[in-house]
Parts: structure tokens; sequence; C-alpha cells
């Protein structure tokens, strides 16, 4: 096996493992208590104490209850304080539940087996108890091994209920072989981590197999999901700035209130320059570009941001309900669309009854045609971003410089190019990764359709003087239908 080090240039701050090997050491912060980490534990920097504690909670699978409403501060002269909060920003900060192994001991020496009595490595389950999973896949590591799951369809703790062809493995294997004739008990198959890229599956026996990879590093979509997490956090505490009355008071970060039409018009401007920010910082290679170039793409981008993003959230929170007819508005509460009046009834022109008959065709679309669609390929956060790179890099928007032009051709062939391999990783191979790749970007003309009928509702609803928002979304909105 290839042992594995960090190297100084690898991105290992949000959870993906890392690819390449340097045997120097840097000063690394733990993620969870700030303390001065030891190395890499469960996919994150740690210290040993956070480790310990992860390992021994997740390996005995206990419960805890935080007595503050989940808002304790978890830092190192104050990690023993709450351990509810403290396992909770472990799996946060992006910690490997499925990296936990009982037969060795992560922290110190390998326990010793003896051959009269060998124990059999346990797996757990990544679902812990009272935690919701979130929708940014894991890439498991223990060690030098790189694990894949056993079915990708179950990568995703939150939308394993739904299945479909493009979520399961060739040929109905579910990883395990012919009743499980390798003897690892339904343990994953352990695959070197030089060899992870081209995976296939024995028909005899289920095991994966391994071609050697060259080059294993995302380009840009990594660090675009790492972004758009950083702007989750970001976003939910600009709440706190546009609520007179604070609509999340309660501290569970899985509450959705009911949304309305003012908070959300508030919302706008603040949301816009978040993800200004954040598409500067994180979307590479948006950074280089001219001024010029940067506004056309932006002014172009954002309103597919918004769409395609609540889209995803409605199916995040409401995907797998029956008959669901709730969506998640810019605010980032609910509205029924069946009552959609109460998500207007605050709205400084016209009649609230008036104005959810004309957006109801809009909203129905987005929740009878893409959340299911976003359900059935159970959808995840580097899929999310892959897409909105494909709005950001719009080869339609006029005017721009022959430099930017080539630059969003480049972009987007980096973003295909990192979707296929975040497929590989999860344990696609061949056909799928083209069923996966296609049923993605069949999301597209949907997202655009659903854009369009949002404009038109707009300039239907201005046009008999019922509604006036702000000039910054109205802006937005003229300039996405370049």
């Amino acid at each position: 096996m290839v042992m594995v080090t960090m190297s100084s240039n690898s991105s290992s701050s949000n959870g993906v493992m890392p690819m390449i090997v340097d045997s120097q050491k840097t000063t690394q912060e733990c993620v969870v208590c700030n303390d001065e980490s030891d190395g890499l534990h469960f996919g994150k920097h740690t210290c040993r104490a956070c480790a310990a504690f992860f390992r021994r909670t997740v390996s005995l699978k206990l419960d805890y209850a935080c007595k503050h409403d989940n808002k304790c501060e978890i830092v190192k002269n104050a990690r023993n304080m709450c351990r509810a909060c403290r396992f909770q920003k472990c799996l946060s900060m992006g910690m490997l539940t499925s990296a936990v192994q009982h037969a060795r001991d992560g922290l110190g020496k390998r326990k010793e087996v003896t051959q009269k009595r060998v124990k059999q490595p346990e797996v757990v389950n990544n679902q812990t108890p009272s935690c919701s999973s979130s929708s940014t896949p894991d890439y498991s590591m223990e060690g030098n091994m790189w694990s894949p799951p056993l079915n990708p369809a179950n990568s995703h703790g939150s939308h394993n209920s739904a299945t479909s062809s493009e979520n399961s493995l060739p040929n109905g294997q579910n990883g395990n072989g012919n009743g499980n004739s390798n003897g690892n008990n339904g343990a994953y198959m352990p695959v070197n981590l030089a060899n992870f890229s081209n995976l296939h599956l024995d028909g005899s026996n289920g095991v994966y197999l391994a071609n050697p990879i060259q080059n294993a590093e995302f380009k840009v979509l990594h660090r675009m999901v790492e972004g758009y997490n950083n702007f989750l956090s970001l976003r939910r505490a600009s709440y706190t700035l546009i609520d007179d009355i604070p609509r999340f008071a309660n501290g569970d970060p899985e509450s959705v209130p009911p949304a309305n039409f003012a908070t959300c018009k508030k919302t706008c401007r603040v949301e816009a320059s978040l993800v200004m920010d954040v598409v500067v910082k994180y979307f590479h290679p948006f950074d280089s570009l001219i001024p010029q170039d940067r506004i056309k793409l932006f002014e172009s981008f954002y309103c597919f941001f918004s769409n395609t993003e609540r889209a995803y959230l409605s199916y995040q929170k409401f995907g797998n309900e029956e008959d669901n007819d709730r969506l998640i508005m810019p605010d980032g509460g609910y509205a029924v669309i069946s009552e959609l009046d109460k998500f207007y009834i605050n709205a400084a022109k016209g009649d609230p009854a008036q104005l959810a008959q004309i957006f109801q065709s809009a909203m129905s679309y987005i929740v009878k045609q893409i959340v299911p669609h976003m359900t059935r390929i159970q959808m995840d956060d580097y899929e999310l971003c892959a897409l909105l790179g494909m709005f950001l890099w719009r080869d339609t928007v006029s005017d721009l410089t022959p430099g930017a032009v080539a630059q969003l051709h480049h972009t987007r062939d980096s973003i295909i190019s990192d979707l296929h391999l975040h497929y590989r990783m999860r344990g696609y191979v061949d056909a799928d990764v083209s069923v996966k790749l296609g049923n993605l970007f069949l999301l597209i003309p949907k997202l655009e359709q659903s854009l369009k009928l949002i404009r038109e509702n707009y300039s239907i609803a201005e046009l008999f003087n019922m509604i006036e928002p702000d000039g910054c979304c109205k802006r937005f909105h003229e300039k996405s239908a370049q």
C-alpha cells in the first residue's frame, strides 16, 4: 500500500481526500476546536482529543443532547462543555463517519491481531443519531486506503429512499459480490489510493478492480463546492440583519419558517453581494477576468443562481415528501404553492390573490418538474456547483472580450472533467458516468424554462402596476434574458 501525507498545496480543508503527498509538516489548526492539529484524522486536520472524541462517538453510536439550543461555541478551552455541539461541529466540518473502523486505532498503534482471533472490520453507518447527512459526498479515507461506496445511490444519507437506474451499480451489484464471498461481511472493499479512478466490477465476484490514474486532482469544482458551503454560512448570518423579528430564533439549523415577499425583496441585494464575493474568491478563474467581463457574466448569472439554488434547497428539504407543495424562497423560508396568496400578503402593491395567480404557474413548474428531477438523480453539492458553473460561464453573453470567451470554454471543460472524476470517486463506472452526466445536464433546459416563466410573470405584474421589485432584481432579470 501507498503511505500518504499531505502536500502543502493540496486542498484538504473541506473533506475531499488529498491526492498528492509530501513529507514536510505544516502547522495546521484543528477544524473543530482550533487547537494545534497533529495530523489528518477521518478526513480532516484535528487535534488528538477531537479525533478520539469523534471516533468514540461514532463507534459506540453515542447520542447527545444540547441544553442550550445547539448554539454552544466549541473552542480549545471549552471543547468538553457540550458534546452534542462538539459532535455536530465535527460533522459540519466534514469529518468522515465512514472512515471510523473498529479493528484499528487511528490515533495510536494498531491493535494486535493474532492468527487465533481475528476481528473483522466493522463498518459504521454514515447515518448518526439525531444528525442529518450533508449532500456533499464523503470521500472516505482511513490511513492510506480509499473505499468507494457499496452503492453510490445511498451516499447521501438524507436522500437514499429514491431509486433509479442511474443511481445503481452496474449489473445490479451491491459492491459485495455473490453472497459476500470475499469474506468482508459487507465491509467496503479497499482500493489502493494510487489506483482509485478507473474502477470496474468483476462480474464473477463483484470486487472493485482499479487501473492506475494520472493527475487525479480537481481543477476547479472542488474549490467551487468549498465556496458554496462558505456562502451558505454567510447567508445564514445575514438573516439576522434582514429580519425585523428573528425567524430562525430556535437555533435549529434544519428549521424552515414561512417566507414572505417583503423579506425576499430585502434579501436580494444582500444575497447578490455575497454571491459576487464567493464567485470572485472561489469560482476560478473568474477573478482573473477584467472588470467589464466580470460584470457582464455575473449580471447574466445571478438569477440562474437564485432560481437553481432554491430548487436545490427545496429538493433537500422536501424532495422525498409525497405530493410536495412547498418551495424554498430567497429569504430562506418556504411558500406553499396552493396558498401562494399568503406569501404576497404584505406586498406593497396589488391584490395578494391576483399576484399568486400570476406567479403560481412558474413556481409550480419548479416544484413539479425540477425538484422531482433532482430527487430522482439524487443530486449533490458537486453537481449543483457544476450546473452553476455552466450558467456562470455562458457563451451566449454578449460583448465579452476574446480572452473571456476562451477562458469560459476552457473552464467549462474543466468543470465537466472534474464532474467525471467526482463520479468515478463515488464508484460509478463506464456508461453509468455518462448516464449521470446526461441526467444532470437535462436539468439545464428545465431551469432555463423556469427562469423564463418567472421573468414573464414579473413583466405582467409590472405592466399592471401590481409589483415593484427593487432595481437590483429588475436589472438581473433583464440581463439573464440575454
